[in-house]
C-alpha cells in the first residue's frame, strides 16, 4: 500500500479521484485492523488529504476523526464505516491489486483516470450529476494554448464544440490548463510538463507574449512593448529595445511580481490569485495603490499578467462583498471594466473562461446601477457560451435571459440565480 500512496502523492487530484484515492488507502490500512481497534486507528492516516471533502458525509467524518480526536457523537459512525470498508474491500478492490505489484498497477490506472477524465457539471437542472467521467473520443484531443475546440457537459454527456473553422485533417485541440492564455509561455510550458509530461510546441508558445506588456519608452508613441523572437519590440513604432533596455524591463517585471506576491503560494489556484486568501478591504486598497504607483512609472503596462492577476484578486474580493453602496460599486465597476479591456487585448480569441469574467462584471454593473452595461455584458457572456457550450446549454439560456430581462437590483439577481423567479 505504501507504493500506491507514494505513486499517488504527486498526482494533482480533482475531487472524485481524490475520494477514490483516500478510499483505497483506507482499504489497505484497514485490511488487518480488528474491529475493536477502529476508534484508535489514526496514526497511519495523518497524511490523508480531505481538503476536497467539504460536506459532512460519512467519509468526511471518518477522515476528520481518524486524523484527530474522535468526538463521542461520531465514534459509532466511524466504527460502523470502518467495519463496512473491511467487509466490502474484497468486492471493490480486485484480489489482483492487493500485492505490491498490483498496487503499482492500480496507481497507474488512477493516474490515467486523473489525466484523462473530464469533470461533469452539477447544474441546477440536474443537481444529482457531478463527479467526472472518461470519454474515449474526448481523451484523444491534444492540447493547444489557443485551442480550436471546447468541451462542456450536461448530465452525463460530454459535448465538443468547435471554436473556429477547422480545416479537414486538422487535429482537434482543447486547452488543458484553461487559463485563457493569460499566463506567460514559460509558466504554461512548465505546468504542462509537470502535469502531463510534455513540452508544448503550439503556435501560441512560439508567438508574441501579449500578456507580458510594457510601455514603449518613447513618450509620444503610446505603443506597447512585447517579447518577440527578435527581442522586445514596440507594436506601434516597431522600435526594438537594446539589450540594456531589455534587461531593465525584465528586472522591473521580476521586482513587481515579487512585490505583489504573485506566485508566492503553494497551490496553483493561489499562484493564479497571488494571495493565499482574498484580501481584506485594507489589503485591497493597499494593493490597488501599489498597482497604481507601478502603472504611473510607465514601464509595466496595465495589461501585463502580473498586474492583471493582482487586480483580479482585488476584483474578486470586492465582487464577493458587493453592495449597493454607490462609491464602492462604482470603484468595483471601474476595476472590472479595465479587466475586460485587458482580457480582450491579451486574449482576443474565444475561450470559455471569459464567460465568468463577463458574467461577474455584469453582476457588478447591476450593483452600480449600470443596467445597460450589465445587459451588454450578459449578452457577451451568452454569445461566448453559445459558441463554447452550445446555444441550448442551460448556462447559455440563463445568460441570454439575463441579457433580455436584466435584473435591476442585486436582490432580484440573487432570487433569479437561485431559481425563485421565472427564467
Amino acid at each position: 500500500m505504501d507504493a500506491l500512496e507514494e505513486l499517488l502523492a504527486q498526482i494533482e487530484c480533482i475531487e472524485e479521484v481524490d475520494r477514490a484515492r483516500q478510499l483505497l488507502l483506507l482499504f489497505g490500512r484497514c485490511k488487518s485492523l480488528p474491529s475493536h481497534a477502529h476508534p484508535n486507528a489514526r496514526a497511519d492516516l495523518t497524511q490523508n488529504s480531505y481538503e476536497n471533502m467539504q460536506t459532512e458525509c460519512p467519509i468526511t467524518l471518518l477522515f476528520k476523526n481518524l486524523t484527530g480526536p474522535i468526538l463521542p457523537k461520531h465514534r459509532q459512525a466511524v466504527t460502523d464505516l470502518l467495519d463496512s470498508i473491511i467487509v466490502c474491500r474484497s468486492r471493490i478492490v480486485p484480489a489482483s491489486f492487493t500485492t505490491e505489484e498490483g498496487f503499482e498497477q492500480l496507481a497507474l490506472l488512477i493516474s490515467i483516470l486523473n489525466t484523462n477524465c473530464h469533470q461533469l457539471n452539477s447544474l441546477t437542472q440536474c443537481p444529482e450529476v457531478g463527479g467526472s467521467g472518461i470519454f474515449i473520443f474526448a481523451s484523444l484531443c491534444e492540447h493547444s494554448c489557443t485551442p480550436n475546440c471546447n468541451f462542456t457537459s450536461v448530465g452525463t454527456e460530454l459535448f465538443v464544440y468547435a471554436l473556429k473553422k477547422i480545416e479537414p485533417h486538422t487535429a482537434l485541440s482543447i486547452d488543458y490548463l484553461n487559463v485563457c492564455q493569460y499566463m506567460p509561455t514559460s509558466w504554461r510550458k512548465a505546468e504542462l510538463q509537470k502535469r502531463y509530461g510534455f513540452e508544448c510546441e503550439c503556435d501560441a508558445c512560439k508567438e508574441v507574449e501579449r500578456c507580458r506588456a510594457f510601455y514603449c519608452p518613447k513618450r509620444d508613441c503610446g505603443g506597447i512593448i512585447h517579447l518577440y523572437s527578435e527581442g522586445m519590440k514596440c507594436s506601434m513604432c516597431l522600435t526594438i529595445l537594446s539589450d540594456g533596455q531589455k534587461q531593465q524591463y525584465l528586472r522591473v517585471e521580476e521586482d513587481v511580481a515579487r512585490r505583489l506576491r504573485c506566485f508566492s503560494s503553494d497551490t496553483e489556484e493561489e499562484k493564479m490569485n497571488g494571495y493565499e486568501e482574498l484580501p481584506s478591504d485594507i489589503e485591497a486598497d493597499a494593493l490597488l495603490a501599489e498597482i497604481d504607483r507601478i502603472t504611473q512609472l510607465r514601464l509595466i503596462h496595465p495589461a501585463h499578467w502580473v498586474l492583471f492577476h493582482s487586480r483580479q484578486t482585488v476584483a474578486q474580493a470586492m465582487a464577493e462583498r458587493l453592495t449597493s453602496e454607490p462609491s464602492f460599486s462604482m470603484q468595483c465597476l471601474q476595476l472590472f471594466t479595465l479587466q475586460l479591456s485587458c482580457l480582450e487585448y491579451v486574449c482576443p480569441s474565444l475561450n470559455e473562461g471569459k464567460i465568468v469574467y463577463y458574467d461577474t462584471a455584469a453582476q457588478v454593473a447591476i450593483g452600480a446601477g449600470e443596467i445597460q452595461s450589465a445587459s451588454n455584458w450578459f449578452r457577451t457572456a451568452a454569445e461566448i457560451s453559445a459558441v463554447c457550450c452550445g446555444k441550448d446549454h442551460p448556462s447559455t439560456l440563463q445568460l441570454l435571459n439575463f441579457a433580455e430581462k436584466t435584473p435591476t437590483t442585486l436582490e432580484e439577481l440573487g432570487r433569479r440565480w437561485r431559481g425563485k423567479a421565472a427564467i
